[in-house]
């Protein structure tokens, strides 16, 4: 395909979607859920879904979140960063003792060398 004199494909333009939406959410910015949803549907991984995850906590859907966040930890990763997502979801749908735990996980994985 070629856009006004310069060549891209299809692959370097999904992979670009899928790299700004999940820069902008680990940047803390809000992340519409509708880029999210096509940067996870570009790019399906752990990581797609933890930034619809956080897109949709962003956006004030956290039960939606939290089923996100599930997956993006389904396979016992081990990454502060989703750690924490899934802290922040679990707290802003009032399940204190587990947000706290996975806050507390996130914490001790983070100061790990």
């Amino acid at each position: 395909m070629i856009a006004r004199g310069r060549r891209t494909t299809t692959a370097t333009t999904a992979t670009s979607a899928f790299a700004k939406s999940t820069a902008r959410a680990y940047a803390g910015r809000c992340v519409t859920g509708r880029r999210a949803r096509v940067g996870r549907a570009e790019r399906p991984s752990i990581d797609g879904d933890d930034v619809l995850g956080w897109a949709f906590y962003k956006n004030g859907r956290c039960g939606e979140a939290l089923a996100h966040s599930r997956r993006a930890l389904r396979l016992g990763t081990h990454d502060a960063l989703k750690i924490f997502h899934r802290g922040m979801i679990e707290l802003c749908l009032g399940r204190r003792a587990e947000g706290r735990t996975s806050l507390a996980q996130e914490a001790a994985r983070a100061m790990l060398p």
